[in-house]
C-alpha cells in the first residue's frame, strides 16, 4: 500500500490515461488522478446498496453531485487502527 494507490486489486478502480489503478478506499480513489495530475474515471460501488458508482474526476476534483461519502471513523483517526479503517 502506498496511499492513495493499492498494491492489490480492490473495488475502487481508477482509470487515468487508459491505465487501471486500484485505490485503497473510496477517499483514496479521488487522490489517484490528483497524484498523477491527470483527469480520471472512478469505478466503485455503494457498500450499502451495491449500486455501481462511476465518476469523472477533473483536474480540479469531482463535479458537484448529490452523492454522500460517509465514514464511521473521523479522518483524523483513520491511522490509529489501519486494519479496522
Amino acid at each position: 500500500m502506498a496511499p492513495p494507490f493499492s498494491g492489490v486489486p480492490t473495488q475502487h478502480v481508477v482509470i487515468v490515461d487508459q491505465k487501471k489503478y486500484f485505490a485503497n478506499c473510496a477517499w483514496d480513489s479521488f487522490g489517484i488522478p490528483a497524484a498523477l495530475h491527470h483527469r480520471g474515471r472512478v469505478h466503485s460501488r455503494c457498500e450499502q446498496s451495491g449500486e455501481a458508482l462511476n465518476l469523472e474526476i477533473g483536474l480540479g476534483g469531482p463535479p458537484p453531485c448529490s452523492w454522500l461519502f460517509h465514514c464511521l471513523v473521523p479522518a483524523a483517526k483513520w491511522w490509529e487502527d489501519i486494519v479496522f479503517t
